[in-house]
């Protein structure tokens, strides 16, 4: 019972009033939507990488079955890579929806719901996060292996 209350203090001391909410929300707005016009390049090009990515990844994967020599190991890194990008996109068009709707109310008038909004907007980002640091941690992982595959048959 202690706890559950420290928490709503907690939670209520960190929401500011709909006053200064309403005050810079539209300031706040249109920062957002400068960062949106720039995740949508950044987006479309990190997407790009991971496909080209992935794409070297089966074609080594399939060199080294045509040569005979076995790594499964690197095919299942390369599954979890592409299951990876398709968890990041995912997130990625969650993100830009929540940003969407963070952009489009209006705010002044609805400052509780702004907040809400810009919160879940903050956790989707937060994921983003998280997936562009498991792509990059599964990319390191797979070359690892495939340096220590070629450093095994020399």
């Amino acid at each position: 019972m202690m706890i559950a209350s420290v928490f709503l203090v907690v939670q209520v001391i960190a929401r500011p009033e709909d006053s200064a909410i309403s005050a810079n929300c539209l300031a706040a707005q249109s920062i957002l939507k400068r960062l949106e016009k720039a995740d949508i390049s950044t987006r479309i090009n990190r997407g790009s990488d991971y496909d080209k990515l992935l794409n070297l990844m089966f074609a080594m994967n399939a060199r080294l079955a045509s040569n005979r020599i076995a790594a499964p190991e690197l095919s299942e890194i390369t599954a979890q890579f592409s299951e990876a990008i398709d968890k990041f996109r995912s997130h990625y068009d969650g993100y830009n929806d929540d940003l969407d709707r963070v952009t489009d109310i209006k705010c002044n008038e609805k400052p509780g719901e702004f907040y809400d909004f810009l919160e879940k907007t903050r956790i989707s980002r937060k994921k983003l996060h998280e997936d562009v640091g498991k792509l990059k941690e599964l990319f390191s992982e797979y070359k690892n292996k495939l340096n220590a595959l070629v450093e095994d048959r020399s």
